[in-house]
């Protein structure tokens, strides 16, 4: 069975010969670039820059040789503009030039990518051609990551702007760029038998548009008729650009990621149950039911955090996946999800506690919690194993090794059953 097929069955709740794995087919299940460089060393790969291709989390680009040696199942297609609206290369003829991520490790980045370097050592991304006092995201001195700068503010007076103008507004996907993916799509699919995952950013239904952080919340609350057209009018621009999407790379693709918008935080929802029934549902019900008239994909929705109780509604609105799974939150204990939602949605991701067990844990107990998340949400297919969001920075290469080990021996099918290992040591928070 090869990986394209494996996939499809595991996506279409039957088992494959093995469970499949996903490393950085989305950007929520990507490998950040200083972790990623160590890893390619380890498995005998000759040092090299490391492609960045989102430089808000700083992943690393996963390369062919690296997908084949781990046994990865995914590809990306990913769209042209990455974070902070920056180009990716349309080929190699167009090369990412060099940069320096902290330790001088030497990366790849677009070759628009010049940040600031401020007088105490962080660097700032600035919009110099739209607005050239804006800065983007900033990244303090030896950090590994840029934070998003301007997200977090709350307005002395909301200012709602008026839905027509709103929607006029939201972005058309290109000729440009529906011809990059339209490239990436044939070639992968073409020379690979991979499961391709297409990284639809012609929508990004469910993020706030424009508005702050505490300002969506606000809306949300007290602006609730405003907040339903302004998810409504996000869903038929996202419609739009699924047809032209569509007609670029067709059936090449198995996956869409539609939304990787958050409702969730580490205790629990963002929102009440209420609000999402009445103002997110209906607008993701719109989309999905399009992609699956229309299409063969199968559409991916991520949320960090607790979203326990935003399941049921996804799966009502057809939502088929749910990324990362984030069973360290509250209320998302693995055994609990399989039992109550098993078989309706696919878990893509939870396959590794990626706070605590990945980053501080012995081998032992990442393989044990390995064992454990496969004998969970293994049995009857319906899950793509993948880290509870991206591997971090820093994280000890010999846990991610015996990550992907324990993975290809516990994951063969039929599954095996294993006495219970012991309870894993308490790991800092």
């Amino acid at each position: 069975m090869n990986s394209r097929e494996r996939v499809q069955r595991a996506i279409n709740h039957r088992e494959p010969d093995r469970v499949p794995i996903d490393l950085g087919a989305s950007r929520p299940t990507g490998i950040h670039s200083e972790v990623y460089a160590r890893l390619r060393k380890a498995l005998g790969f000759k040092p090299g820059p490391v492609g960045v291709f989102d430089l808000f989390q700083m992943l690393g680009e996963v390369e062919m040789d690296v997908v084949s040696k781990l046994g990865i199942d995914t590809l990306p297609v990913t769209p042209l503009k990455g974070t902070f609206s920056f180009n990716l290369p349309q080929d190699r003829r167009q090369p990412y030039r060099f940069w320096w991520m902290p330790e001088d490790e030497p990366t790849l980045v677009p070759a628009g990518f010049d940040p600031v370097v401020e007088p105490d050592g962080s660097l700032t991304i600035t919009d110099s051609a739209a607005h050239p006092d804006h800065n983007l995201g900033q990244m303090p001195p030896e950090g590994w990551y840029f934070d998003r700068l301007g997200f977090t503010g709350m307005s002395d007076d909301l200012q709602l702007e008026d839905i027509a103008g709103l929607k006029a507004g939201m972005g058309r996907l290109t000729d440009t760029e529906l011809d990059f993916v339209r490239d990436q799509a044939e070639a992968l699919h073409t020379t690979t038998d991979k499961a391709l995952v297409g990284e639809f950013m012609g929508g990004r239904l469910g993020e706030t548009r424009g508005m702050t952080f505490p300002d969506w919340m606000i809306a949300l609350a007290t602006e609730r008729e405003y907040m339903y057209n302004f998810y409504q009018a996000s869903a038929e621009v996202a419609i739009e650009n699924l047809e032209m999407y569509r007609d670029a790379v067709g059936d090449r693709i198995d996956v869409v990621v539609i939304s990787t918008a958050d409702y969730g935080t580490q205790r629990g929802e963002m929102f009440s149950l209420e609000v999402f029934q009445e103002l997110f549902v209906p607008a993701f019900k719109r989309v999905n039911d399009w992609v699956h008239a229309n299409t063969a994909w199968k559409t991916y929705y991520h949320s960090c955090g607790s979203v326990r109780h935003l399941i049921e509604p996804f799966i009502g609105s057809g939502v088929d996946i749910l990324n990362p799974t984030q069973t360290s939150a509250a209320n998302m204990d693995p055994s609990e999800l399989q039992r109550d939602f098993g078989g309706r949605i696919v878990f893509w991701g939870g396959g590794i506690d990626t706070q605590r067990v990945l980053p501080f844990g012995t081998v032992d107990e990442v393989r044990d919690q390995v064992r454990q998340r496969i004998q969970t949400f293994g049995p009857d297919g319906g899950f793509v194993f993948s880290t509870v969001h991206n591997i971090q920075a820093k994280v000890p290469t010999e846990n991610i090794l015996a990550m992907y080990d324990a993975v290809h021996e516990f994951g063969r099918y039929p599954l095996k059953a294993y006495s219970q290992p012991a309870p894993l040591k308490e790991i800092p928070a």
